[in-house]
């Protein structure tokens, strides 16, 4: 009897972790200080709140926007936000719906070219080059170790990177025990041939994104960290278009 109801509770509550993601995800493109439109639907509010949309743009620093809990309609199950991006004509980026706790809501944008305009409202009077915290040592393979630098007079724990591969998942990359002295190894759980990008995050207020690549290996390259690694572990090829 009592495995019975336990079997009633977990189908009972089942669903409603599904359903805690958006199914559908879109994000429009835009212009230099023009608007980004995301809209998302067939899945229900997180309770972790409020949302948030974090932009990448490559190179560079990522934004954070919180979204008003108003921009989700509960008769109609869909939600919509509009906002406007400091970012320049020519830059590139991808964005994640993410739940009040950093995880994304649903599959991560394409990758986004902001188109040109005569508006510059947005930008600043003298652009400066973000601040470079971070670098990897050497390439990045399916399932191998690479090493994060990163100043040790800056920054003294070894930070965290999130991982985004366009039109996929986002995940957190697995960091190797040891590290310290201004460097730490990690392990990239994902495939060869995707393309990916991390955002790079020391908790000291420290923060960079890197550039757009390509995960390196073989048909010799170690398999094991794909093991029950859900999406991001499976090949699939690619075939990226950038948003117009």
């Amino acid at each position: 009897m009592l495995g019975f109801l336990v079997l009633l509770l977990a189908l009972a509550l089942g669903p409603q972790v599904v359903l805690s993601k958006f199914l559908s995800i879109t994000f429009s493109s835009t212009e230099q200080c023009g608007p980004l439109n995301v809209t998302f639907s067939q899945g229900t509010m997180p309770s972790a709140s409020p949302l948030s949309l974090t932009v990448v743009p490559f190179n560079s620093v990522p934004i954070f926007i919180p979204i008003p809990s108003s921009s989700w309609d509960d008769h109609t199950s869909t939600g919509a936000y509009i906002t406007f991006l400091p970012l320049p004509a020519g830059a590139t980026f991808i964005a994640s719906l993410d739940d009040g706790a950093g995880n994304s809501m649903g599959a991560i944008s394409d990758v986004i070219r902001v188109q040109s305009s005569n508006n510059t409202s947005c930008l600043p009077a003298t652009p400066s080059q973000p601040a470079d915290f971070f670098a990897i040592g050497g390439g990045i393979s399916q399932c191998e170790p690479f090493k994060l630098q990163w100043n040790s007079s800056v920054t003294s724990q070894p930070p965290t990177i999130r991982a985004f591969i366009p039109k996929g998942p986002s995940f957190h990359v697995q960091q190797l025990p040891g590290g310290g002295n201004g460097q730490a190894s990690y392990v990239l759980n994902a495939s060869r041939g995707k393309e990916i990008a991390f955002l790079i995050d020391d908790g000291q207020g420290n923060k960079q994104d890197l550039d757009l690549f390509t995960i390196g290996g073989d048909t010799s390259s170690s398999t094991k960290c794909l093991l029950n690694n859900g999406t991001h572990g499976k090949q699939r090829p690619t075939n990226r278009n950038l948003s117009k």
